[in-house]
C-alpha cells in the first residue's frame, strides 16, 4: 500500500526559493544579452553615421562656397552620432561587458570608424596647413618660430625658404593667420616634422602620427584603469567618442598629442615615479602649454620628501621651460601667435563672455585684459584648491585632474570642440554627465559659419553658444548638489560609523 511523504515547510519554501532564483537569474541573462545586441546596434549606427559624413565631406572642399556646404546635415549627423555614444556608454557603465568577443567588436568600431575619417576632406577646418607649414620648415632645418607665412610669402625670408614654399603647392597660401608667427611648442613642432617626413605637404601624414598618439593613450588608459582598479571597459567613453574621431582624423587638429603624455603622467604617479612623470608632463607642456595647471595636483601633493618634490619640479621645469624659452627667445612682439592668441582670441565661449561683459562695465578699453586676469585668478584659486583637499586613492587624484581640465575649458574664451579632446581619457576615470553631454551639444559650434556667412554672427554668439553649454551647466549643478548631500548626509539615531 502506498503512502504519501509530506515535505517539511522549510524545505519547501528553499524549493520556491531556489526555482526563483533560477528565473531571476535567465531573465537577467536575456536581459544582458538584449542590452548586448542594443550596444552592437549603437556601434553600428556610429559606423552608419560616420559613413555619411564620409559622403558629405567631399562637398567641404577648400574654397566652396559656406552656402553650397551642407553644414545642417553635418552638424544633425554628428549630434545624432552624440546620441548614440551616450547610449553606449550608458549600456556600458550600468551593465559592464567583457570577453574577447566584446573587446574585439569594441576596437574594431573604434577602429573602422577612424579610418572611415582617413580618407575625408576636412569639414569646415583648416588648421591643419599652419603644421604641415611649420612641419616643413623644420623638417628643412628651419626655425618655425623665425618666420611668419606672411614673410614668405611678401619674400621678406630667404631664398631658400621661398623655394621650399613653392614646392608646398598653395600650403603656405592657405594657412589662417598668415601674419602670425606659430604658437606650436617644440614638442609639437616635432610631431608635425616626423608628418612632413612621414608624407610632405600631405594632411594623410598628419593623420598617421595622430594616430601613434591616439593608441599610445588608448593603451595607457587601459593601463592606468586597471592599476587604479577601474573596469578596463571604461576605455571605450574615449576610443568610441565621435568628436575625438571627427576633430583628430577629419579635421587633423593636433590635440591627440598631449594625451599620452598626461596620461603617461597619470600612470607614473601610480607606480610611485615622480621624477619620471614630471619629466613626461613636462614635455606635455611642449605640445600645449596647459599641464602647468595640472602639475600641483598631480605631483606635489603625493610627495611627502622635500628632496623629492625639488626633484620633480626640477624635471618637471626642465621639459616645460624648453616651451617658454623658445617663445621668449623668438620674440613676444605683434607678429607672435602665442601674444595674439593670450591677449584677444575670442570664440564660442560662454562663461567667459559673462566676465568679459561684466569686466566692460568697469574698464571698457581694457576689457579683455581684465576678463582673461580674472579667469587666471579664478583657475590659480581652483587649482590650489584642489591641491589643499585630501587625495585618499589614485582616482581621486585623477578626478582632480578631470575638474582642472573641465575648469580650463568651461573658463576658456575659445571653448572649441577640439579642446573638449582633453578630457576624453579623464572620463574614462570619472563618467561626468555634465561634461558627457557635451559629446551631443558641442557640434553645433559648426552652425556659425553658415550664420556668419549669413550676418547672423551675433545670433550665434550670444544664442546658440547657449544650447551647447547650458545643458552641461544643469547637470554639473546637479552632480554637485548629489555630492554635496551625499557629504552632508545625517546618520540615523543610534547609528555610529566603525572606525
Amino acid at each position: 500500500m502506498g503512502h504519501s511523504v509530506s515535505i517539511p515547510s522549510s524545505l519547501s519554501f528553499l524549493c520556491c526559493s531556489d526555482k526563483a532564483l533560477r528565473i531571476d537569474m535567465h531573465s537577467a541573462e536575456i536581459a544582458r544579452k538584449l542590452l548586448t545586441v542594443v550596444w552592437m546596434t549603437f556601434g553600428i549606427g556610429l559606423v552608419a553615421a560616420f559613413t555619411m559624413l564620409l559622403a558629405l565631406s567631399s562637398r567641404f572642399a577648400y574654397g566652396t562656397p559656406v552656402v553650397h556646404r551642407p553644414t545642417g546635415i553635418m552638424v544633425l549627423v554628428l549630434m545624432a552620432a552624440g546620441l548614440l555614444y551616450l547610449g553606449a556608454v550608458w549600456i556600458m557603465l550600468k551593465n559592464p561587458f567583457g570577453g574577447t568577443a566584446w573587446w574585439g567588436w569594441m576596437l574594431g568600431v573604434g577602429l573602422l570608424l577612424r579610418l572611415l575619417m582617413f580618407s575625408s576632406t576636412p569639414m569646415l577646418k583648416d588648421d591643419y596647413f599652419r603644421y604641415l607649414w611649420d612641419g616643413g620648415l623644420s623638417a628643412h632645418g628651419y626655425n618655425p618660430y623665425r618666420y611668419s607665412p606672411a614673410d614668405v610669402i611678401e619674400v621678406n625670408a630667404s631664398t631658400s625658404i621661398t623655394g621650399m614654399a613653392k614646392s608646398a603647392g598653395n600650403v603656405v597660401e592657405r594657412v589662417n593667420h598668415p601674419h602670425l608667427r606659430t604658437i606650436y611648442p617644440y614638442v609639437a613642432q616635432g610631431a608635425f616634422a616626423l608628418a612632413h617626413w612621414v608624407a610632405p605637404w600631405r594632411i594623410e601624414g598628419l593623420r598617421l602620427v595622430w594616430f601613434g598618439f591616439d593608441a599610445a593613450a588608448m593603451v595607457l588608459l587601459i593601463a592606468l584603469l586597471w592599476r587604479i582598479g577601474i573596469d578596463r571597459a571604461n576605455a571605450m567613453i574615449y576610443w568610441w567618442n565621435p568628436l575625438l574621431i571627427k576633430e583628430i582624423y577629419n579635421s587633423a587638429h593636433m590635440d591627440v598629442a598631449i594625451l599620452p603624455f598626461l596620461i603617461g603622467a597619470l600612470l607614473l604617479v601610480t607606480m610611485a615615479r615622480p621624477n619620471w612623470a614630471a619629466l613626461v608632463l613636462g614635455f606635455g607642456v611642449g605640445v600645449k602649454l596647459w599641464p602647468v595647471l595640472v602639475f600641483p595636483v598631480l605631483l606635489c601633493k603625493p610627495i611627502r620628501k622635500w628632496r623629492t618634490t625639488l626633484s620633480a619640479t626640477v624635471a618637471f621645469g626642465f621639459t616645460a621651460g624648453l616651451a617658454a624659452a623658445l617663445f621668449l627667445w623668438t620674440g613676444y612682439d605683434e607678429s607672435s601667435g602665442l601674444r595674439a592668441y593670450a591677449s584677444r582670441w575670442q570664440m564660442n565661449d560662454s562663461l567667459y563672455l559673462l566676465i568679459h561683459a561684466v569686466a566692460g562695465l568697469f574698464y571698457r578699453d581694457h576689457a579683455q585684459t581684465l576678463a582673461r586676469l580674472t579667469v587666471a585668478v579664478l583657475l590659480i584659486a581652483w587649482v590650489t584648491w584642489l591641491t589643499t583637499r585630501p587625495q585618499r586613492s589614485p582616482q581621486q587624484r585623477c578626478e582632480y585632474t578631470l575638474w582642472i581640465v573641465a575648469a580650463l575649458f568651461l573658463l576658456s574664451p575659445t571653448q572649441f570642440p577640439w579642446y573638449y579632446t582633453w578630457m576624453l581619457p579623464l572620463l574614462a576615470i570619472h563618467p561626468s554627465p555634465g561634461l558627457l553631454i557635451l559629446s551631443f551639444t558641442l557640434p553645433l559650434y559648426y552652425l556659425r559659419f553658415p550664420m556668419r556667412d549669413a550676418g547672423h554672427a551675433d545670433y550665434f554668439d550670444y544664442g546658440v553658444v547657449w544650447l551647447q553649454f547650458v545643458p552641461a551647466f544643469v547637470l554639473l549643478g546637479w552632480e554637485a548638489a548629489r555630492r554635496w548631500q551625499a557629504a552632508h548626509r545625517v546618520a540615523p539615531e543610534g547609528y555610529h560609523r566603525e572606525t
